[in-house]
């Protein structure tokens, strides 16, 4: 129609939609795999949306203790981890099933179950992007949050985020409009919701993965911090000119974020 030569996986092929679009959602390598997929996919939804999902039996004992989650966070704070990690020992195990893993692949998005009830989870993955929100994250978390928000699923939110992503680019592919949007649809669902603080939540990220979004249960862990800016950012903001005329200002900006 616009006299443009494409073949046509160029023009609307599975890594178009479910890498770069997110038209699409999880992408298979062949038959069998998508028949897998399809299989698994509905078991997490009621059979209509008037209904709850339906429970199961719990495939591992919802009392156990896992101790490695006490050190799954690394304690240097520029250390990445994986956030799927972290969700795989959480919930009831075998039971993650990974949405829309490849756009905005700085957010992980997963349905699961938890003592054999299905959840949503929303979590940063430090792996990309150390965590940071940017326009492709903020679709996918508000589609997640309606999509959970239309069956009744409740939403557990895992933040380790820096902030919603900044510069040029961001400015013009309107990721503070599209992330807005999450503010919106956190606003108005209904379902049950919890927010767990892992290290980090900073600015209007902490809006956007459930923390200080309304009167949501929160839960913070001795890793966890959160502000509107990183302590040290802070004091950059809070005191430049001071900083700027001192030769020791390196010193003194660490001085000022430890009060």
């Amino acid at each position: 129609a616009i006299g443009k030569q494409v073949t046509k996986e160029e023009l609307g092929g599975s890594y178009v939609h479910c890498h770069i679009s997110g038209v699409g959602g999880n992408e298979a390598k062949d038959d069998e795999e998508c028949l897998r997929i399809v299989r698994r996919y509905p078991s997490y939804f009621p059979t209509n949306v008037y209904a709850a999902p339906a429970r199961v039996a719990p495939s591992d004992n919802p009392e156990r203790r896992d101790k490695e989650l006490l050190s799954i966070v690394p304690r240097n704070r520029k250390r990445p981890y994986n956030m799927v990690h972290v969700m795989w020992h959480v919930v009831g195990h075998d039971t993650l099933s990974e949405q829309k893993p490849h756009p905005g692949n700085s957010v992980v998005t997963r349905l699961a179950r938890m003592d054999g009830d299905v959840v949503g989870l929303v979590g940063n993955q430090p792996l990309n992007g150390a965590g940071i929100i940017d326009g492709a994250a903020s679709d996918k978390i508000t589609h997640f949050i309606q999509l959970c928000d239309g069956f009744y699923i409740p939403l557990i939110f895992l933040s380790d985020v820096p902030g919603f992503m900044t510069g040029s680019v961001s400015e013009r592919y309107a990721t503070l409009r599209r992330g807005v949007r999450i503010a919106y649809a956190m606003a108005y669902i209904p379902v049950p919701r919890v927010s767990v603080v892992l290290r980090k939540a900073y600015s209007m990220g902490q809006v956007a993965i459930g923390h200080k979004s309304g009167q949501i249960p929160t839960f913070v862990l001795p890793s966890g911090e959160f502000a509107a800016l990183p302590v040290q950012r802070g004091a950059d903001a809070g005191h430049k000119c001071a900083l700027d005329e001192t030769e020791e200002g390196e010193r003194t900006r660490e001085e000022l974020g430890s009060h």
